[in-house]
């Protein structure tokens, strides 16, 4: 009867063994996948976070544009009529023209361009430098 009763533990120890196991793996991959929700969730908060401050700096930068602009759009020059004199042009001793006069105008909407090029540059470079903060912080948790 003895013999029979620790044949039937060693039985019971054998059948309850793999259930352990695998209870014990499925706490490990239950605290994995916890970890990896309090990754993404991490992730996903930083990763709007820099998605506002890209929009703030994209708002910012498009109405900087449309503030230069409205101001760099054409600026009238000087007139280009000659030398200006302190004296009245009825007691001038140049005979009298009657030249239309003209006022110089230059556009200034060329540089945007390369404003926006710079811009974009600049854009790139936050972005990069964001993607390789992300990269730091995740480093260290996936180490672990």
């Amino acid at each position: 009867m003895e013999y029979k009763v620790k044949d039937l533990e060693t039985e019971l120890k054998s059948k309850t063994f793999p259930f352990d196991s695998n209870e014990k793996v499925l706490e490990k991959y239950r605290q994995l996948y916890l970890e990896e929700l309090e990754n993404r969730m991490s992730l996903a908060s930083q990763l709007n976070s820099a998605n506002e401050r890209l929009a703030e700096m994209n708002t910012k930068l498009q109405l900087e544009k449309q503030h230069d602009s409205s101001f760099l759009g054409f600026v009238p020059a000087r007139p280009v009529d000659g030398p200006p004199s302190a004296e009245s042009s009825s007691t001038s001793v140049e005979p009298k023209r009657n030249v239309p006069r003209r006022r110089n105008f230059r556009n200034f909407s060329d540089p945007s361009t390369s404003m926006s090029g710079h811009l974009f540059t600049m854009q790139k470079k936050s972005m990069i430098n964001i993607a390789t903060e992300l990269k730091e912080d995740m480093l260290p948790t996936f180490r672990n």
